[in-house]
């Protein structure tokens, strides 16, 4: 591990591959959630940018064709499903709460790979815990003010 000499200058000793993994073990999980969000808003856009080109699609199609009624339904099913997952939403309290715990996970795990039997116990506990959260919160889904998931009845 490199450390700050009192003078200033750094030390050059080589870095270890376990401070590799330990530094990959605890920004993984961050960097998962970053592009997991990022694509899913990239999908928003590209599910409008083509209810756009089958309107237009529509326009172009016979009044009285069966393609025309096939058409006009799929936009119509197309809508009322947008419309639905607009209403959607992730916990970003939950997700953040989770994103730590799964980060204390890969450093706890590092420390007990390392030797120490004692970290076993809080490894899997931030582990399950971390995942847990993640599944529950990081997921779109429809929840209520407080954030909390609701559930269709049964």
């Amino acid at each position: 591990m490199a450390h700050v000499v009192v003078s200033g200058a750094w030390d050059h000793r080589p870095v270890k591959s376990d401070d590799v993994a330990k530094i990959a073990a605890a920004v993984g999980p961050v960097v998962v959630a970053f592009v997991g969000a990022a694509v899913a808003g990239a999908g928003t856009r590209n599910r409008r940018s083509q209810l756009k080109t089958d309107a237009e699609v529509l326009m172009l199609l016979p009044e009285n064709s069966d393609a025309r009624r096939l058409m006009e339904s799929h936009i119509e099913g197309s809508i009322t499903r947008m419309a639905e997952d607009d209403e959607k939403r992730r916990d970003p309290m939950g997700s953040v709460l989770a994103l730590l715990f799964l980060g204390f996970a890969g450093w706890t795990w590092t420390l007990a790979l390392d030797g120490s039997n004692w970290w076993v116990a809080p490894a899997i506990f931030f582990t399950t815990f971390g995942f847990v959260g993640l599944g529950s919160d990081a997921f779109r889904a429809k929840r209520d003010e407080r954030g909390r998931r609701i559930r269709p009845p049964t």
